[in-house]
């Protein structure tokens, strides 16, 4: 099981009251940008609207702790998923096995960051792309969501691995991994996982958050 639900924030209320978890409202606590508010706000409901499905027995306020390396987790439950957002969408992925998710806006290509974080073959096919922020999007948002899978963070630089966007794989420490990449409503979404079959059989959800 794969499934991506993703959502509009701008109509969420940034002080609005919502059943979010502690943990969410400890971050709220320390975030004055109301976009940001809004953009944590709808991960975490998006995160709740999945559940319904995948796990109706977890009720909100869920509770979310922080596991290894800071990669949250839902306490005493076999469902794995990864939050993101950008701009004024959210996205939530939920699976029976660990997934990383990044959602990204479009921009323009950045030499000095493809540079600094794209590897050799990767700056190739930037170069090579007729869409070259088409192409640095992707790129980045794939090697976003696999650092997100593993839950690592800036232990694991983006420049200590390369994405084959050809083939949507990477290889990491002898295991092969696989991706997901769309272009969705002018944002880039990029799912990583070490299961093929669940990439292969993703669901893509777009869901309407009420105020």
């Amino acid at each position: 099981m794969l499934e991506v639900y993703l959502a509009v924030v701008s109509g969420l209320d940034p002080e609005g009251e919502y059943p979010l978890s502690l943990y969410r409202r400890e971050k709220l606590k320390r975030q004055k940008n109301a976009l940001a508010r809004k953009q944590g706000m709808g991960a975490e409901l998006l995160l709740i609207k999945a559940l319904e499905a995948a796990a109706p027995g977890l009720l909100p306020p869920l509770d979310i702790v922080c596991g290894k390396d800071g990669k949250p987790v839902l306490a005493g439950s076999g469902i794995c998923f990864n939050l993101s957002h950008s701009g004024s969408f959210a996205a939530c992925a939920v699976s029976d096995s660990p997934v990383g998710l990044d959602i990204q806006t479009e921009r323009d290509c950045n030499d000095r960051l493809a540079e600094k974080y794209f590897t050799a073959p990767e700056r190739r096919f930037l170069a090579e792309s007729e869409n070259k922020a088409y192409a640095f999007t992707m790129l980045w948002s794939m090697k976003e969501s696999c650092v997100k899978l593993l839950g690592t963070g800036l232990k694991t630089p983006l420049s200590s691995f390369s994405v084959d966007p050809q083939s949507n794989t990477a290889c990491l420490d002898g295991h092969v991994l696989y991706f997901f990449h769309d272009r969705i409503n002018g944002c880039h979404l990029a799912l990583c996982s070490a299961d093929g079959a669940a990439i292969s059989g993703i669901k893509i959800i777009e869901v309407k958050l009420l105020p």
